[in-house]
């Protein structure tokens, strides 16, 4: 992967991570300024969204850097059995006869 692409590659990771950060504290925030009566009290649709939007977030900016990283680093370890399998039948042990 070019350098260029490494860097914006970069940067959405950060960009995901620092929302998905901001967006869980805002969330536990609010829960915690209506559990002390100072504002009333959030929807429950309003915090379901604040949570999915920071963890889906989150998995993004992980998945993005896995990506970043090695580009087939989430499906190497999955195929290398595989692979490893295929080859040893190609190969079977012979037994004398």
């Amino acid at each position: 992967m070019p350098s260029v692409f490494k860097a914006l590659a970069t940067i959405a990771v950060w960009e995901l991570f620092v929302v998905g950060l901001l967006t869980l504290v805002t969330g536990l925030t609010r829960i915690a300024d209506a559990g002390m009566g100072a504002s009333s009290s959030p929807e429950l649709s309003l915090m379901h969204a604040y949570f999915a939007y920071g963890i889906g977030a989150l998995f993004l900016s992980v998945l993005a850097m896995k990506l970043r990283k090695g580009g087939n680093s989430l499906v190497a370890p999955a195929c290398a059995g595989v692979k490893a399998g295929f080859v040893r039948t190609l190969h079977p042990i012979r037994t004398a006869t």
